[in-house]
């Protein structure tokens, strides 16, 4: 999937796209402290361990359940930032399955979606985003 050109959009959108269940994985280098304190009052369980996207500076990982709730006031929390807010690299789980990877989500890089989330929602998704499905 070609990549969303509004961050904050993308993650209102997460929850129509992704079982209930299902946590954010969000990396991300000089972290600013509000963002920092909004993911460590949420942090989920880690039940998966994904590999990183960066490997120097060394990033900071946190899990986030990608609820309803939760991402609209992660999106709140980004709004009040600037650019700096928006992670490195997000990733999305449910139990033992990687449903999407994001690397380089501050720039053009495309999503990676797992063939497990229902072609008709990742189009509805694609078209509110503006973005584009292709096949890898």
């Amino acid at each position: 999937m070609t990549a969303p050109k509004d961050f904050n959009k993308f993650l209102l959108a997460l929850p129509k796209i992704l079982p209930p269940e299902s946590v954010l994985c969000i990396e991300a280098c000089r972290t600013p402290i509000h963002i920092r304190e909004f993911l460590l009052t949420r942090k989920a369980p880690v039940t998966k361990i994904l590999p990183r996207g960066t490997i120097l500076p060394i990033s900071e990982v946190f899990h986030l359940v990608a609820s309803d709730e939760n991402l609209k006031d992660f999106e709140a929390v980004i709004s009040a930032s600037d650019s700096s807010g928006i992670p490195t690299h997000i990733q999305a789980y449910n139990r033992e399955s990687i449903l999407l990877q994001w690397f380089d989500a501050s720039a053009d890089d495309p999503l990676f979606i797992s063939k497990k989330i229902r072609e008709d929602l990742l189009k509805e998704f694609c078209t509110q985003l503006g973005s584009h499905l292709s096949e890898i």
